[in-house]
């Protein structure tokens, strides 16, 4: 096996020259592009020409318009073939100047329908917002008639009660009537007059048993204690003995039995009109608790009702951001056709360029005028050197 040479890859070679590119003929790549936009659905494609003579034109590109036909060099059936190129490749500008202006009216077509839209998300946001309140002021108003439903129903139950209660209250407030009338005239005006009985134990005897019945009815009535200790003196003295504290206790008593009996005849004499006052509360404990009823079954269709709408203005609103998001999408179609048709514009331009330099170029390209050099400037005269003296040997 032979030896590896020393030192580094390529020592000793000479190092390659870079590659130059090799300078590309004008000529033709510019029939090379008009080859291509013949062939090109998006370019001559679009040409109102018939489609064989689309084919018929492009195939003789090369020949019309390439080597051996510059314009000094075409016959006249080549001038007519490339002046029909020619038109072919304007009309196609023609065609998309036209497709630029559509293409921007349907950009700002896309971009008004977009606003539209916009508009319509944002109604619709509102319109959610507004039946999102109804909702909760048809819920707070069906939980305020269920409280009223039940209070009524409480107070529906509180009137019947106290009619049946009235009737006790009725035969109770009688039979104390007749007992405090009985205490009044049996045994308390007696007492205030004075007994006159002869027999001191038998006077005793009849003021113990007054005494009890008036204690009895005070203590009935809820009546101040110490007020019997100070009846037990003034009654059982005689009227002339009685002071002035006697007399007060005395009075009061009366007060107490008079006043009462006031009462329980005033209930007993208005019974009939106070048992259609409580009946008449009965009846309007029943209305109201039909109504209450009533106000609870339309509060909970109307909150049914409201959160339908609720539901229903949410999916609109959903629907509505949906046509946004894809009329976006729309707009963004519209402005990328706009920039495509701005780019085939530009190529169709680029092939008419072509075409007049194929159209107009010469057999021979002029020969570069001469340039004029510019005289050369005089080199400075240089002064002669002194010379110098020469060295003299000396003789032997």
């Amino acid at each position: 096996m032979a030896p590896k040479r020393a030192g580094g890859r390529g020592a000793g070679r000479p190092a390659k020259k870079a590659k130059t590119e090799v300078a590309k003929d004008p000529m033709k790549e510019a029939v090379k592009a008009l080859v291509g936009a013949f062939e090109d659905d998006d370019q001559v494609g679009l040409s109102t020409v018939p489609a064989i003579t689309k084919e018929m034109l492009g195939s003789v590109i090369p020949t019309s318009l390439g080597a051996g036909a510059a314009a000094d060099e075409r016959h006249e059936y080549q001038v007519k073939i490339a002046d029909a190129i020619g038109e072919v490749l304007k009309e196609v500008v023609t065609i998309w100047e036209g497709k630029i202006v559509e293409t921007k009216d349907g950009v700002t077509a896309a971009e008004a329908l977009r606003t539209e839209k916009a508009k319509i998300s944002e109604t619709a946001e509102a319109t959610l917002a507004t039946k999102t309140a109804e909702t909760t002021a048809a819920q707070e108003k069906l939980s305020a008639a269920k409280t009223a439903l039940d209070a009524a129903g409480t107070t529906l139950k509180s009137a019947k009660l106290a009619v049946d209660a009235f009737a006790v209250e009725l035969t109770e407030k009688e039979g104390e009537l007749a007992s405090l009338k009985g205490v009044l005239t049996g045994n308390f005006e007696p007492l205030k007059a004075g007994l006159t009985l002869e027999n001191a134990k038998e006077k005793k005897a009849a003021e113990q048993t007054h005494l009890e019945s008036i204690k009895s009815t005070l203590k009935t009535l809820k009546a101040d204690t110490s007020l019997m200790s100070a009846l037990e003196s003034a009654l059982t003295k005689k009227p002339e003995n009685r002071g002035q504290f006697d007399s007060m206790a005395i009075e009061q008593l009366e007060s107490i039995l008079t006043t009462k009996i006031a009462k329980d005849e005033e209930v007993i004499n208005n019974q009939e009109s106070l048992k259609a006052e409580k009946a008449a509360a009965v009846t309007d404990g029943e209305t109201n608790l039909a109504n209450c009823k009533e106000a609870k079954t339309q509060g909970e269709a109307d909150l049914d009702a409201a959160k339908k709408a609720e539901k229903e203005a949410s999916s609109s609103l959903k629907d509505a951001k949906k046509a946004v998001v894809s009329q976006d999408k729309a707009v963004e179609a519209a402005k990328e056709t706009a920039s495509d048709a701005e780019t085939s514009l530009g190529d169709a331009k680029k092939h008419v360029e072509s075409f007049e330099f194929l159209y107009s170029r010469p057999s021979k390209a002029p020969e570069p005028e001469p340039v004029e050099e510019a005289p050369a400037e005089e080199a400075p005269v240089e002064a002669p050197a002194e010379a110098e003296p020469m060295a003299v040997e000396p003789t032997a």
